[in-house]
């Protein structure tokens, strides 16, 4: 989907957010990653893990649970050992371990199995971080990590939270996802990340379930999982609360599906990019079978967004098409609950609001809703705002 450098189209919620939600970015193409090549055939090395076939654990190769000393190495090494064994598992056992900054690399000979039951702790100095990455799995036919219901990534974030410290003004993401072409990421918990808490990029093909995901209220630009150039996603049964975005998607990516995820606190769903971008589609939205609990900004469409002053003043060129928000209900603190604020030589087009109920519950009402630029727009049931024309 080539959004580049505009801000195009934002659900933005402050408080509780429980949906189903469905995204089907049709009309937005990008030619996506080769997936990467099968290893050759390389000797087997012998698994450590207790006597269990195939499990490389990471402290028979050097990792200390003592939330000290950096097991970085040892990772390394555990990980090494099993992408060459076919059928491999990297294992990390309850405890506390401190890990730097590590990328895991494919190909490997078998899609890798990564069971992390102990809790990992990133360098709290966000300065030690020369690139914005904490934890990166890469150029891999498939991968499946989980938690186990008990695993942990603590980023640490507290010191970058003020700003300073990050190498480039970037604070490194906890997880990120580059180059890999199937599996699924559960039962995980990620908090306090620096940067974003999980990245999805240049990849497909993914489940991602039951994770738990939570950073402070004041902690800027943690979002907790970024989706971009990425075709077909599944994301469920989760739960998102930071101070940023709850999941965000960015150009080029595809067939993307949310459901059962509870956000909140935080800036909910966002499809987002900046000013400045040539011209692209957005196409396929479906927002269907939501409950918002104090929730500001319900439903916006903002290609007026300009989150700096140095943001270009032409209109946008991003064309939005075919957008849905249907069976959304729930209670506000703002009075502005719709906002379709469409590029004055872009109109939006086919938006449909249908079966819609936000009661403004401040004294101060009624709450309004505002439709600007839009061509095609079909209203049904719409109780709470009173429907703009």
């Amino acid at each position: 989907m080539a959004l580049s450098k505009n801000y195009v189209y934002v659900i933005c919620l402050s408080s509780l957010l429980i949906f189903s939600l469905k995204f089907a970015l049709a009309n937005a193409r990008s030619k996506p990653s080769p997936a990467p090549e099968a290893d050759s055939p390389t000797a087997t090395p012998t698994p450590t893990g207790g006597g269990l076939l195939g499990v490389f654990d990471v402290t028979k190769y050097g990792a200390v649970a003592d939330a000290k000393t950096d097991s970085k190495s040892a990772f390394q090494a555990a990980w090494t050992a099993a992408c060459k064994y076919a059928g491999d598992s990297t294992f990390v056992p309850r405890g506390e371990f401190l890990v730097g900054l590590i990328s895991f690399c494919g190909p490997c000979n078998k899609s890798p199995n990564v069971e992390i039951r102990g809790m990992l702790k990133a360098l709290s100095d966000p300065s030690v971080f020369k690139e914005p990455t904490w934890l990166e799995f890469r150029d891999l036919s498939s991968i499946n990590i989980t938690g186990a219901g008990t695993g942990m990534l603590d980023g640490q974030g507290e010191a970058s939270y003020t700003g300073h410290g990050c190498s480039g003004g970037q604070c490194p993401i906890s997880l990120k996802i580059t180059k890999v072409s199937g599996g699924t990421i559960n039962n995980i918990a990620l908090v306090n990340s620096k940067g974003f808490h999980m990245s999805l990029l240049l990849s497909s093909d993914i489940l991602v379930r039951d994770m738990k995901i939570t950073a402070p209220n004041k902690s800027p630009n943690t979002d907790g999982i970024h989706i971009s150039q990425f075709t077909n996603i599944n994301i469920t049964s989760s739960t998102i609360g930071v101070s940023d975005d709850c999941i965000s998607i960015g150009p080029g990516s595809n067939n993307i599906y949310i459901s059962t995820v509870t956000c909140g606190p935080g800036h909910g769903i966002r499809v987002k990019s900046w000013p400045g971008s040539p011209p692209s589609k957005v196409s396929n939205l479906k927002f269907e079978d939501i409950i918002m609990t104090n929730v500001k900004n319900h439903i916006i469409i903002d290609q007026e967004y300009c989150p700096s002053k140095g943001c270009e003043t032409k209109p946008s060129q991003v064309e939005i098409s075919d957008v849905l928000f249907k069976n959304i209900k729930g209670t506000t603190t703002t009075k502005s609950e719709v906002t379709l604020a469409c590029s004055s030589s872009m109109s939006c087009e086919n938006v449909v609001l249908a079966n819609i109920n936000l009661k403004y519950i401040l004294p101060d009402g009624p709450a309004t809703s505002t439709c600007t630029n839009v061509k095609g727009i079909s209203i049904t049931s719409m109780e709470n705002p009173q429907p703009c024309s």
